[in-house]
């Protein structure tokens, strides 16, 4: 039997390297990578059952060490329609995997001298101003935009995703009448404008766009030669399409639309595998290229991968600088980093563990977020375990955190909550006789309990109870309690994918009095004329401002997507989305909301 496996082995790695030989463009091999031959194929099939399984319809993989790219391979098309198949060169928009290398731009210039991480953002951009949440607030400095501790809302949708977008500056300008979420310095909120404005840090200390400084002093120097930055008309023909399957009984995939994106440092660069592979490899080299120049100093790498504020146990993502740090505990591996993208219908991964000198790069363009962590982890972990030796635990530790069943009285629970973190969303836990529910998401869901910790979620479709995860695009969808390290317990609900969880915890709201200024003005808002010109077709063409049972709630799209907003009134004409932060104005017949404005019908 061992030696028909050893045979076997033998022969995979040949054919690997008859491909090579062949210049097939699919897979690529250096010397010692005979060592992962069990992996890769094992890697192999497993992408292959995620492909089959999410209707993936183009998808590239790149594994590498400390000496570069050693294997990869194209999945599927890059271009469906005119059979395009997707290769280690295929373009895709990597999206939020912009941000390593604009937190890798901003850490040379630390190297240099021009930047200092605690310093506030002002000395850099003298005209950047935005309305705190008390007088005790202390500026937002560069260290809180790298990690995402400045406290500023998510996304500012004026402008931010037309064909002509504005500049950075056009950024700085519109958040002068705008308002923080949190208090800086306070907890971990995800930000695209904290990584704009780092670009404009870059523009205005280095006196080069933000796209030319990255070349120069990024893509050059590690030979990224088919990599650039920002969506147009002229690039469009180079880069991958992407999909979303449409249909009810019969699926097929429809190409999406792509619009350029103005917080260019936040998510607009367009590589490939290959190309990507050699930013990887240099972190796997203390910061240096091939050629052994230093790109940034081994000290400002290694500050990046470190969780900068390990101690806010409530943040939903441990974040260095620029690189989520073991966002999910890989099993035999020491500290692993990642970063993910999603834009358009592209999803982007990478993913290494720099002890290990190993890492990942996976990018496809269809729209599943769970399917490249699944692909990364098991690779990392079947890599680490062929070269080492020995077989880690498939299974994980048990969430020592959770709260037994027999412990609580849901009657102390009930009530209306909001989701901590990058998921605001909003939840009402309620009883029906004995039976707990849950109103979410526009959706009455049942809990059965499982065990003594938990409950699945179900939805109760003619007589059957149907698991809620089928219709999420995960395995299960679970409801528990978390219980703080100060004795705090929080609900929680995990969408449960293959082995990751992605947990999001949820505080309660409490009742507030309705002010004067919100009466009579429930309803249906469309776009005034000024804010037609900074809206795509497919978002934002109507708000609903309701009242319902004393809350005053938001209803609105984005990208046709649905968005719930429980609102709070913080002063006159003024409220606050409970969760996400973000405030919302009322003044006569119009309503004010991220820059954009909103007239009643």
């Amino acid at each position: 039997m061992h030696l028909v496996k050893r045979k076997m082995l033998v022969l995979t790695a040949f054919m690997l390297l008859v491909l090579v030989i062949f210049d097939l463009g699919t897979v690529v091999l250096i010397e010692g990578s005979d060592q992962y031959a069990r992996s890769i194929q094992e890697i192999d099939g497993l992408i292959n059952e995620e492909i089959k399984r999410n209707d993936i319809q183009g998808l590239s993989v790149g594994l590498v060490n400390e000496s570069g790219l050693f294997w990869s391979k194209g999945y599927g098309y890059e271009d469906k329609k005119n059979k395009g198949e997707a290769t280690v060169k295929t373009l895709y928009r990597i999206a939020s995997v912009t941000k390593p290398f604009t937190a890798t731009a901003v850490m040379i210039l630390v190297d240099r001298g021009l930047v200092d991480l605690d310093t506030p953002v002002k000395q850099y951009i003298h005209e950047f101003s935005i309305k705190g949440i008390d007088e005790m607030s202390r500026p937002i400095t560069v260290r809180d935009l790298l990690n995402h501790h400045s406290g500023l809302k998510r996304d500012h949708y004026k402008g931010i995703n037309i064909e002509n977008t504005p500049s950075l500056d056009f950024l700085v300008d519109e958040l002068k009448d705008d308002h923080l979420a949190l208090s800086p310095g306070t907890s971990y909120k995800y930000s695209n404008l904290n990584y704009a404005l780092l670009g404009v840090i870059i523009e205005t200390v280095t006196g080069k766009s933000y796209s030319q400084f990255v070349e120069d002093e990024i893509f050059r120097p590690l030979g990224m030669e088919d990599t650039f930055i920002g969506y147009n008309e002229s690039k469009a023909a180079r880069v991958s399409k992407s999909y979303e399957m449409k249909g009810l009984l019969f699926k097929r995939a429809k190409e999406i639309d792509q619009f350029p994106l103005r917080d260019r440092p936040a998510g607009s660069i367009i590589s490939s595998v290959k190309d990507t592979a050699k930013f990887v490899r240099m972190i796997l080299n203390d910061g240096r290229n091939s050629a052994g120049k230093q790109v940034i100093s081994k000290e400002s790498l290694d500050e990046m991968l470190i969780v900068q504020y390990p101690e806010n146990e409530l943040d939903d993502d441990p974040y260095g600088l620029g690189w989520k740090v073991d966002k999910v505990p890989i099993p035999g591996i020491g500290t692993n980093i990642r970063h993910g993208g999603t834009l358009n219908g592209f999803s982007a991964l990478v993913a290494a563990a720099p002890e290990e000198n190993l890492g990942i790069v996976v990018y496809y363009n269809s729209n599943h977020v769970f399917s490249r962590h699944y692909i990364a982890n098991e690779a990392l972990k079947l890599l680490v375990n062929e070269k080492t030796g020995s077989a880690s635990a498939k299974t994980r530790a048990l969430d020592d955190q959770r709260v037994t069943l027999d412990s609580i009285k849901f009657e102390e629970y009930l009530g209306k909550y909001v989701g901590i973190g990058d998921l605001p969303l909003v939840m009402d836990l309620n009883l029906e006789g004995d039976n707990p529910k849950l109103h979410l998401m526009g959706q009455k869901l049942s809990l059965r309990k499982i065990n003594d910790h938990r409950h699945r979620v179900s939805k109760k479709i003619l007589f059957f109870d149907i698991n809620v995860g089928r219709f999420m695009g995960v395995d299960e969808t679970v409801f528990d309690f978390y219980r703080a390290r100060d004795g705090t317990i929080y609900p929680r609900l995990i969408l449960q994918y293959r082995d990751l969880g992605m947990k999001i915890l949820f505080d309660k709201v409490q009742p507030y009095a309705l002010p004067e200024f919100i009466e009579g003005k429930e309803g249906k808002y469309t776009p005034t004329e000024e804010s037609l010109p900074y809206l795509d077709d497919d978002s934002f063409r109507e708000l609903q401002l309701k009242i319902q049972d004393g809350w005053i709630t938001m209803d609105t799209s984005w990208e046709g997507n649905d968005m719930n907003f429980l609102l709070k009134p913080i002063g006159e004409g003024l409220l606050r989305a409970i969760g996400s932060g973000e405030v919302v104005t009322v003044e006569g017949e119009e309503v004010g909301y991220s820059g954009l404005a909103f007239e009643r019908e």
